[in-house]
């Protein structure tokens, strides 16, 4: 390839200095004469070019692949030196809503038939975040009543002083209370009785105090409250109790938790003889929620110094109670098994029946078992229900009865043996509106006792009606109705089983409002009229009407 270029390019450069050599006499000898000549310029080599070879195939590069290695990372923290936000800053913050008036003080008074005066009043401290102290006072009494006016009548006083101090986290609470309730023993014979034979007199003496932790987001929460009760009466019969009651739990998990209860009751009765009761019993469970299921299960535990045997000593007891969402919102069933003993004092049946006799026999009693099952929920977003139906034995169940000789004063009467009890319960509440609320309360109890003929004194039905309504904030109406029936008592005097009538008692009660502070209003009670006796030859008052004034500052 390169040879033929050299001889290519020699003979290039002869035929150029051939063409300027001729240029060169024609203008040298141009003015003389120039003779004919031929110049003959003979190329005698061939120029042959070799052929170039081509390459057809593709050129390949063995290209090596690299191990893939794992991706590592290396994280530096940046620290950022900011300058401070500028002190002075100005917040837009929405104005508080001003705290509507507070009325601590509250005062109302009335006076009906029957010379039946009523006062009522409260004055509390002004709004605090650390303390709340106030006193209460409330007078209520008949000068006369259903069976020969004054020999009838009654009243009831109380007086109290309570206060609470909120730390950031407890609540310390404290009172002192007294109360003074009068009575008289008119269920005998109207032309026997006498006031100063009949009349009794109860006063009770309270002191209490008590913690509670405040922040219900602690895994631990306790409610703690003692207790000194002293009752006495007209004759020299006289209980006083220490009872402490402890309620708490402790929280495993967001819907697991541990709870505990406990009661201890050391008392002290002093009639005709001295006797010294203790009282302790403890509940503690495990509460788990599991999807629409709750379950608590536990045990109670229970000790009594009484002489029954059936009471006496340590008593152990299931506590199972499981709820299911069938419907949420709208029907849950639930179900369960406990026992327990119950603690009776003097001052529980007083409250009861005031009109107890002398030397009354105290005892607990025990419910050895309990089974019940039941539904509740809502329908219709408005309309709530609860029905129950569960089965009781009690051992040592107490009922009251009519005394002998003496039948115008009751004595407390025990079932040694087993009591059944089957009780069926329901509730109905309907909010028709903000301004109407209807209620109504079913009860059925069926009583199988063993040393007696019947329950004596306790229904073997309870039901009962309510209603709310407001009329423009104004005018406030409240209806109850009340229907019981079942009430057997024995006259041991007669030897006879007398069957109380059904008692239906029709209550109105309307409070007209003429501002926050001060309002009107008017109590019908027993619109009926019916003298009914819920204890045998205690017939109450017909209908009796009180009314007043509200004031509160």
């Amino acid at each position: 390839m390169n040879n033929a270029k050299k001889i290519f390019m020699r003979s290039f450069k002869m035929t150029v200095i051939a063409a300027v050599a001729v240029s060169f006499f024609n203008t040298a000898f141009g003015q003389g004469e120039i003779e004919d000549k031929v110049v003959i310029i003979e190329k005698e080599q061939k120029l042959d070019l070799p052929e170039a070879t081509r390459v057809f195939e593709k050129v390949h590069f063995d290209v090596k692949t690299p191990a893939a290695k794992p991706q590592e990372y290396k994280l530096e923290e940046v620290k950022l030196n900011l300058p401070n936000l500028p002190s002075k800053i100005k917040l837009l913050m929405m104005p508080d809503e001003p705290l509507k008036k507070f009325y601590g003080n509250y005062v109302k008074a009335g006076f009906g038939n029957y010379g039946t005066p009523y006062l009522e009043a409260f004055v509390n401290s002004k709004r605090s975040e650390k303390y709340l102290y106030g006193l209460h006072y409330k007078h209520y009494s008949s000068k006369n009543g259903p069976v020969g006016k004054s020999l009838s009548g009654m009243s009831d006083n109380l007086a109290e002083a309570y206060g609470k101090y909120f730390t950031s986290n407890q609540v310390i609470s404290g009172g002192v209370e007294y109360s003074r309730m009068r009575f008289n023993y008119y269920g005998g014979d109207e032309n026997l009785l006498k006031f100063q034979d009949i009349k009794q007199v109860y006063q009770l003496f309270n002191v209490n105090a008590g913690i509670e932790n405040l922040d219900k987001t602690n895994k631990a929460s306790y409610n703690l409250g003692l207790n000194y009760y002293h009752l006495s009466d007209r004759f020299s019969a006289k209980e006083g109790e220490f009872l402490a009651d402890l309620n708490g739990n402790y929280k495993l998990e967001e819907n697991k938790k541990i709870n505990l209860g406990a009661v201890l009751s050391l008392s002290n009765r002093k009639d005709s003889s001295k006797i010294n009761r203790a009282f302790f019993m403890i509940k503690p469970s495990y509460f788990m929620t599991m999807d629409k299921l709750r379950l608590n299960i536990g045990f109670n535990a229970a000790y009594t110094n009484d002489s029954v045997k059936s009471v006496k000593g340590v008593h152990l007891y299931p506590n199972v109670n499981a709820e299911y969402d069938v419907v949420e919102n709208q029907l849950v069933a639930y179900a369960g098994v406990d026992g327990e003993m119950k603690k009776n004092t003097l001052r529980k049946f007083v409250y009861d029946n005031p009109y107890l006799g002398s030397n009354s026999v105290l005892l607990h009693t025990n419910k050895a078992i309990e089974f019940w099952v039941g539904a509740k929920g809502h329908v219709l977003g408005k309309l709530n229900y609860n029905a129950r139906f569960s089965y009781q034995n009690y051992k040592n169940l107490y009922f009251f009865n009519n005394g002998d000789p003496d039948t115008s004063r009751f004595v407390v009467l025990y079932d040694k043996g087993n009591t059944s009890l089957t009780q069926l319960t329901g509730e109905l509440s309907y909010d028709v509106s903000q301004e109407l609320l209807v209620e109504y309360k079913l009860n059925y109890y069926g009583y199988n006792v063993s040393d007696f003929e019947h329950a004596w004194h306790r229904p073997s039905l309870y039901t009962s009606l309510s209603g709310r309504y407001n009329l423009e904030k104004k005018i406030y109406i409240n209806v109850d109705i009340y229907y019981i029936s079942g009430l057997k008592a024995k006259n041991f005097v007669k030897n006879e089983v007398v069957s109380l009538k059904p008692i239906a008692d029709l209550n109105l009660k309307v409070e007209y409002r003429f501002s926050p502070a001060f309002s009107a209003f008017l109590e019908f009670n027993n619109i009926l009229s019916k003298k009914y006796q819920r204890y045998l030859y205690y017939p109450v008052k017909g209908i009796n009407v009180l009314g007043g004034l509200t004031y509160s500052f």
